[in-house]
């Protein structure tokens, strides 16, 4: 599934949905398919990873993302669910 979405095969999480209202859903540089690879520091190799670092987690989160072979940090502010 990574390949035919132009991402590299390693650890991470693939984004496969956004929330409809979402800035990264609307932000004009985030189109094609994204890779969670860290989330503060920690690898991210299942779901249970990611909630184990949202229980611990401040107001924000940095997280390692790959889109196509492009690597970055990013800094995403965290709300409340609703």
């Amino acid at each position: 599934m990574r390949h035919a979405v132009g991402l590299p095969e390693r650890a991470g999480l693939l984004v496969r949905a956004v929330k409809e209202r979402s800035a990264r859903r609307t932000a004009p540089a985030s189109r094609g398919a994204t890779c969670l690879v860290t989330a503060a520091g920690q690898p991210l190799e299942s779901l249970d990873d990611l909630f184990g670092v949202l229980d611990h987690a401040g107001p924000s989160l940095d997280f390692t993302v790959v889109r196509a072979l492009d690597e970055r940090k990013v800094t995403v502010t965290l709300e409340e669910a609703v």
